[in-house]
């Protein structure tokens, strides 16, 4: 399964695309789906280099 998501690699760069495999879970793994997420206004900060 192929996981994308924004990332910031460093302090004042915008964010850019980022995918990965996942690996195959593990018996006391769990797979969410998440449907919807929000940013914290703090991580908009350390991305902007405030």
């Amino acid at each position: 399964m192929q996981i994308n998501a924004l990332v910031a690699y460093q302090s004042g760069e915008g964010l850019k695309p980022y995918s990965f495999e996942l690996q195959p879970l593990q018996s006391y793994d769990c797979l969410i789906k998440v449907l919807a997420c929000g940013i914290c206004h703090s991580d908009i900060h350390m991305i902007d280099g405030d």
